[in-house]
């Protein structure tokens, strides 16, 4: 990556749109394109690095060129603009059944109104994650709540990935964390002792648990781990 990148440095010192226009069609990685354009002031090379970005977004979306067209009316002079307004539309009419298409064009534009307000049209990574976001299948509520005005176009552009994520994936995730906890926590009780005699190999060295198995007023429940592998455990 940074031999790709020392490479397109070199090409923009020389000027060399030709080659930029065709190294750029072989970029696998679009994190690249946010390090060109911090590279560049040159309109030319920035036009052509934002076309190749939100292409590679688009390429992905499914939705025929047929419903593109739909909102045709709405793009203006700013091609960037257009790009992310389409990527929007896309994604939104992908996860909404049976959508108003007029609706959906009308959220894609305040949807881009707000990223040009904050000066972020050119930020791959925000524009990726929103579009990526709207069109998630398994958080279709989401993209409902954006479509039906319940989050503002405000709100979901200054959302954070934390925010976005869907009710299912914050409660594995919160499963994940209590289980991880509780491993932590038993692994902190075992001890070793030699207070248990191991019937299989006649030695007392063991490490213990102790874990409240049942109700908080019944004995704690013991397992006791032999080092020869026996285990039993008593109440």
């Amino acid at each position: 990556m940074v031999k790709e990148i020392e490479e397109f440095k070199r090409l923009i010192l020389e000027n060399d749109i030709v080659a930029i226009k065709r190294k750029i069609k072989n970029v696998e990685d679009p994190k690249i394109c946010n390090d060109i354009l911090s590279m560049t002031s040159s309109k030319e090379i920035t036009d052509i690095v934002k076309d190749w970005m939100y292409n590679s977004i688009s390429s992905e979306s499914g939705v025929s060129k047929g419903d593109i067209n739909c909102i045709n009316k709405y793009f203006g002079a700013d091609q960037t603009k257009n790009k992310i307004i389409s990527l929007f539309f896309e994604a939104i009419s992908n996860n909404i059944d049976s959508p108003d298409y007029e609706k959906v064009a009308f959220v894609s534009i305040k949807l881009e109104a707000v990223i040009s307000s904050l000066n972020k049209s050119k930020d791959a990574k925000l524009v990726r994650s929103k579009y990526l976001n709207l069109k998630d299948k398994s958080n279709p509520i989401l993209c409902k709540s954006v479509y039906e005005g319940i989050i503002s176009p405000e709100k979901f552009i200054s959302m954070s990935q934390e925010e976005m994520k869907s009710d299912l994936l914050k409660e594995k995730e919160e499963d994940f964390i209590k289980k991880s906890l509780f491993d932590s926590q038993i692994a902190k009780k075992e001890a070793e002792t030699d207070m248990f005699f191991c019937t299989k190999c006649k030695q007392r060295k063991a490490t213990y648990r102790q874990l409240q198995t049942r109700s908080a007023d019944e004995p704690m429940t013991t397992y006791v781990y032999c080092v020869c592998g026996n285990t039993w455990k008593f109440s």
